[in-house]
C-alpha cells in the first residue's frame, strides 16, 4: 500500500460489523480521486496475486 500512496484502515476498528472490510477516506478532488481509485485497483489486483500465489505455495 505504501508503494501506491493508498492508505486504509481495517473494518473492525469501527467494531464487529465492520470485520472482513477495509476503511478508505478521501479528502480530495475528484481529479485526485479517480487517481485514488485506479491505486487501489492496482493494489487489490496486486494482493490477489499475491494470494493467488501463496496459496499455491501451500
Amino acid at each position: 500500500m505504501e508503494e501506491k500512496k493508498v492508505v486504509a484502515i481495517p473494518g473492525d476498528v469501527f467494531g464487529e460489523a465492520g470485520e472482513g472490510f477495509l476503511r478508505c477516506a478521501c479528502a480530495a478532488s475528484l481529479d485526485d480521486i479517480r487517481k485514488i481509485i485506479e491505486r487501489m485497483g492496482d493494489f487489490a489486483g496486486g494482493l490477489k496475486q499475491w494470494i493467488r500465489l501463496t496459496l499455491y505455495l501451500v
